[in-house]
């Protein structure tokens, strides 16, 4: 049989066919002569691959070798040598920009430390463990703790007073009872001396809505810090005498929660509305109006300062008092006593009034009994100033009415009673001076619409639950003092307050 000489067999044509349509880049090219197979040829790009992947490689290393060769542009930094060693760097943008000058303040050994994030309470170079009260209100906030004079969220502690109890008894509810001076009666009572700024205190009532310090402050005539004379003086009924009437009301209403209530119409005498009103109570930070009115009967000058002690700081810390949180050595005006006795119930400022002007606590609790038995109150006595927990210190609701009526009378106790916000005067521990609120007369006067409450002081111990005593004006322009005791909160306390005028005034 006759076979064409170099020719592929049909089996090697399909073969060669196969791999062409396989790899698409193949050509098959049949045997030029006899003994010869048929070869394949590649196309172009494969030859060239290569040569490609070389001029690749170069110009790559050619663009590294300028990157680190060639100087920097201006405003572009090169490399660290770490970077081209390989290591990682840090990216210096991410990073804060640290100063190399030391932060304002940062020696300062009263200020908290921030190296483990918690604050710590400042030490004072001979105070010990006293608190400063900046620093004191920057840890209860970064704590969840209310700021001074705020009462906790789900507690019973009043507006105005601090803590878990306001000049509250120990943890125990035992109390003080001895009325003695402060740490055991050692008898370091702080020291009074002239205050040579001749500065003043406004008695602006300031913004209820703010806690920024009052405008005004400064009195460039140096006038007298506090009034003197007060408005009330000789408008309100003569005596502390009180009586009943046909018309005095039984308070039932069931949303009035204290269990001790009385409304005196302070024009006439007449007794209003009662609940429990000759029952004997305890006063806890009530008897603070007592304090500051014997405290204003025996001053003999407001520009005076007062030198805090370090009896007088421990004692209102182991007796877990509310306070002012003045330092100890801090020399404070006279004046700022009695706000800080009302506003914020500072128990340091008492302590500060009491030795100012009796000496000693006891010879000024003295004092305050006297002038309880002056007013012809029988049912009233008190062992301490502060309004710490004794069964020795007590009184009924129309005994506090009558000592408040008494207080609102006296042009200085009037004035640290119906004072907003008070700003106190520089120290050198305290140059912008302390902020000081009465929360109750901030937080009534949004609720009630028949008048004004002019003056006003909340207590809170445990055996005495919320207490208060407030004064007002009616629209009408008669006067009406209110006192409640033993409610179960601090605004139910404010709000039988407003239940008890809003139905009784006139």
């Amino acid at each position: 049989m006759h076979k064409e000489p170099n020719t592929p067999s049909s089996r090697e044509r399909e073969d060669f066919i196969i791999e062409d349509l396989d790899l698409g880049c193949e050509e098959v090219i049949p045997a030029s002569g006899p003994g010869q197979k048929p070869r394949r040829q590649t196309g172009l790009f494969p030859t060239l691959l290569p040569w490609l992947l070389l001029v690749v490689i170069l110009a790559g290393t050619g663009l590294i070798l300028a990157h680190f060769l060639l100087p920097a542009k201006d405003g572009e930094a090169s490399p660290p040598a770490s970077a081209q060693a390989g290591e990682q760097v840090p990216d210096t943008a991410a990073l804060p920009q640290l100063s190399s000058q030391p932060t304002p303040g940062a020696e300062d050994e009263n200020l908290p430390s921030a190296g483990d994030g918690s604050a710590s309470l400042p030490v004072s170079e001979d105070a010990g463990t006293e608190p400063s009260a900046d620093v004191a209100a920057q840890t209860a906030s970064a704590e969840g703790a209310p700021a001074e004079g705020e009462a906790s969220p789900g507690s019973s502690a009043p507006a105005g007073e601090s803590g878990a109890s306001d000049d509250s008894a120990p943890a125990d509810g035992s109390g003080t009872s001895d009325g003695s001076s402060p740490a055991g009666g050692s008898g370091e009572t702080g020291t009074v001396s002239g205050n040579d700024d001749g500065g003043s205190v406004s008695d602006g009532d300031g913004d209820a809505s703010s806690r920024q310090p009052e405008s005004g402050t400064d009195d460039a005539d140096q006038t007298p810090p506090m009034n003197t004379v007060s408005p009330l003086a000789g408008q309100l009924f003569e005596g502390y005498a009180p009586y009943t009437t046909e018309h005095t009301a039984e308070i039932t209403n069931e949303e009035v929660i204290s269990e001790y209530a009385v409304l005196i119409d302070l024009d006439t005498g007449e007794i209003l509305a009662q609940r429990n009103a000759t029952a004997k109570m305890y006063p806890a930070s009530m008897t603070k109006v007592l304090t500051v009115l014997v405290a204003a009967e025996h001053v003999t000058s407001l520009t005076d300062t007062f030198t805090i002690t370090r009896d007088i700081t421990n004692y209102v810390f182991s007796n877990d008092c509310s306070a002012v949180c003045w330092d100890v050595g801090e020399k404070v005006p006279v004046s700022d006593l009695f706000y800080g006795a009302v506003l914020p119930s500072g128990a340091d400022a008492v302590l500060g009034l009491a030795a100012t002007t009796a000496g000693d606590t006891e010879t000024f609790v003295g004092r305050m009994n006297d002038k309880v038995s002056a007013l012809g109150l029988t049912a009233s006595h008190f062992d301490n100033p502060i309004g710490l927990f004794s069964e020795e210190t007590y009184t009924t609701p129309v005994e506090m009415a009558m000592i408040m009526k008494a207080a609102v009378e006296n042009g200085i106790a009037y004035d640290a009673l119906h004072k907003h916000i008070h700003t106190t005067l520089p120290t050198a521990e305290h140059p912008d001076g302390l902020t000081l609120s009465n929360l109750f007369l901030r937080r009534i006067e949004d609720h009630f619409d028949l008048g004004e409450v002019l003056c006003a002081k909340t207590g809170f111990v445990n055996q005495s639950g919320n207490c208060a005593v407030s004064v007002t004006v009616s629209n009408t322009g008669r006067h009406y003092v209110c006192v409640t005791g033993k409610s179960s909160s601090a605004w139910k306390c404010i709000y039988d307050h407003v239940r008890i005028y809003n139905e009784f005034v006139q």
